[in-house]
């Protein structure tokens, strides 16, 4: 309603504009056709009767001019007054013009000249001077005056007739602008508003049907057309994130297993040990040659031999295991323990010695996080780490709180935009041979690998920088001062007491 407002405001304006002008022009033609009548009759007059005036003033002088002139008047019926006026001070004020002194100059150049004046009785008039030279030399004029009364009533009609049908326009103008505007520009407009909020609300499934045939319905169209590629688009969007999401869980899922594959090993070492005592225990059973409190302490010890193998099986289906990502509050401190139970026995095989510095007494380590992708992720860097480090040598993993204001970039906006007091930072260090300083840019892009062909195929730390970073958290390399690389792991904390067990 807006835009036809406007609309009907500019046909009344427009309306106005028009019929003012052409009434004032009206006016001014009859004014100057007025005019232009008393100089042709001044002239006119002069021609005719000049013997006649010169008569009457060797006769009587100005008032003998005066009266041939009221006589050819009464004689030829005009509407006017026609008098002999002198420019001169000294003869009477009858016979002086009527207009003030101040035109007298212009009067004597000789010209025709009319002048609108207003009489003592209030009435206009228009007065028009043909000059003449009198009949003792000194220039005089003819007066001709004629009353405005009648022009200025027909004027006065003309102005209340133009209001009354510039108003008459103006309000049939606004009711056909009205009903038009109305049916043609604001139905039309809030319909394709309604039809834009749709889709910047993402609902393309609006249309909008005009059919008027001029630009609002060709807008009409391109924004169904618009709607139809937009819904097609995120149609094709939904199914390739879905398709994407679902290559993303399968690649890490793969890798998780890869993982296993290389803890298998281990593994198996692991598990040698308590089968070993279960099957002696169950031999010296079987045998018959113990006594009963001996057959009761051996079924003892192979149920807890059992119930170890059982958690390490446990822990490797749990670890091995798809599921859909979850965040949950958890333990970060523990999260690492078990990681490095999984990982004991590969560490032990190469004689590499595991150390855990432990945060501060008091720091709470609960962050928000996917407990099973977090644990891919650690094992990844853990078994990198061993697999980096020579026989006899050292990985060090190191849990510490970082204030917000600390080591963190202020250029990294996921960081940065945190509403946190602090940082967790889990590093993994490890004694071998590092990462060139060169290659830490490139150390995350999928494909790429340091190791020799067939040792891996360079999807491990790409997969394991997007989880991170899907956690709002930050994953970078450095050097260590053991003098291999540094893995560092940034999460969010969450504000819990220390000690609180509301974890996973």
């Amino acid at each position: 309603m807006k835009l036809t407002g406007k609309i009907l405001l500019l046909l009344v304006l427009v309306v106005v504009v028009v019929t003012a002008i052409a009434g004032t022009l009206t006016v001014r033609s009859a004014y100057a056709s007025l005019e232009e009548r008393q100089h042709s009759l001044a002239a006119q007059l002069a021609d005719e009767i000049q013997e006649r005036l010169a008569t009457a003033w060797r006769a009587a002088g100005p008032r003998g001019v005066n009266r041939a002139l009221h006589d050819w008047v009464e004689e030829t019926n005009q509407p006017l007054v026609i008098e002999f006026v002198l420019f001169s001070d000294e003869v009477d004020r009858q016979l002086q013009p009527r207009v003030p002194r101040d035109v007298w100059p212009v009067l004597r150049r000789g010209q025709i000249f009319s002048r609108v004046a207003i009489d003592d009785s209030g009435s206009r008039n228009l007065h028009t001077y043909m000059p003449i030279e009198s009949w003792n030399g000194e220039l005089g004029a003819l007066e001709l005056t004629q009353s405005l009364a009648a022009l200025d009533e027909q004027t006065r009609q003309l102005v209340v007739g133009t209001v009354m049908a510039m108003s008459a326009s103006a309000l049939l103008g606004l009711a056909l602008a009205y009903v038009a505007g109305v049916r043609w520009v604001a139905q039309p407009l809030h319909a394709l508003i309604a039809h834009t909020q749709q889709i910047g609300r993402g609902d393309f499934s609006a249309r909008t049907e005009l059919r008027s045939g001029d630009e609002l319905d060709q807008l009409a169209q391109a924004l169904n057309a618009m709607s139809v590629r937009l819904a097609e688009q995120q149609a094709t969007i939904g199914r390739e994130t879905q398709e994407r999401v679902q290559a993303l869980q399968q690649l890490r899922h793969a890798d998780r297993l890869g993982t296993l594959g290389r803890m298998a090993a281990g593994i198996a070492h692991e598990l040698g040990t308590p089968l070993n005592v279960v099957a002696g225990r169950a031999a010296l059973i079987a045998s018959g040659r113990l006594p009963a409190e001996e057959i009761t302490s051996s079924a003892q010890t192979i149920k807890a031999e059992a119930d170890r193998i059982t958690s390490i099986v446990q822990r490797m289906l749990d670890f091995a295991r798809q599921r859909r990502p979850h965040t949950s509050p958890c333990d970060l401190t523990m999260l690492v323990d078990r990681t490095l139970s999984l990982l004991s026995t590969m560490a032990e095989k190469k004689s590499i010695r595991l150390e855990l510095i432990r945060p501060a007494p008091g720091l709470a380590t609960i962050c928000t996080i996917d407990e099973a992708q977090i644990q891919q992720v650690l094992t990844n860097l853990i078994v990198n780490a061993i697999q980096a480090t020579p026989t006899a040598g050292q990985v060090r993993l190191t849990i510490d709180s970082v204030p917000e204001t600390g080591t963190v970039r202020e250029s990294d906006t996921e960081l940065a935009s945190a509403a946190q007091t602090a940082w967790l930072r889990v590093s993994i260090e490890d004694s071998g041979q590092g990462v060139p300083d060169d290659l830490h840019e490139r150390i995350f892009e999928p494909f790429f690998t340091t190791k020799d062909v067939g040792e891996g195929t360079g999807l491990g730390l790409s997969i394991a920088y997007g989880i991170v970073q899907e956690h709002h958290g930050r994953l970078e390399v450095t050097r260590s001062d053991l003098g291999g690389a540094r893995f560092e792991m940034w999460f969010a904390t969450e504000h819990a007491a220390p000690g609180d067990t509301t974890v996973n």
